[in-house]
């Protein structure tokens, strides 16, 4: 029977650990990795996933500003976004951390009521 490998180092990557810190029943998933670099490189990839997203996230809040301005042609600016945003120049317009964190507000009467809990409802009402 071979002993196991105790020597052997693994490393582990979350794409969205914030997932995992708030207990999501959407965790990302856990990735196991070999060796130091093959986790480095995902997370690059993971990184460079982010930043795209926040920039694609700026690229829509300076195009809306521009649309609420009552400007008609906005490809002048909308050409010059990516010098502007490459000089720092849209700062204004990143998300704060909570912008980052996706929630989806729903209003308690749109709420899907489970089964049975229209049926403790309707027994409530009938003890009434």
């Amino acid at each position: 029977m071979a002993e196991p490998d105790n020597d052997r180092v693994s490393y582990y990557g979350i794409e969205d650990l914030s997932t995992w810190a708030e207990n999501s029943p959407e965790k990302s998933r856990l990735e196991r990795f070999e060796s130091l670099p093959e986790a480095m490189a995902k997370f690059t990839e993971y990184r460079e996933k982010e930043t795209e997203e926040i920039k694609d996230f700026v690229k829509q809040r300076f195009e809306y500003q521009l649309k609420s301005s009552g400007l008609d042609d906005l490809s002048l600016y909308m050409d010059r976004f990516d010098a502007l945003y490459e000089q720092g120049k849209m700062e204004h317009l990143m998300p704060t951390a909570s912008q980052k964190h996706i929630v989806e507000d729903v209003p308690f009467t749109e709420w899907e009521i489970a089964p049975e809990l229209e049926v403790h409802k309707q027994i409530q009402g009938e003890i009434r």
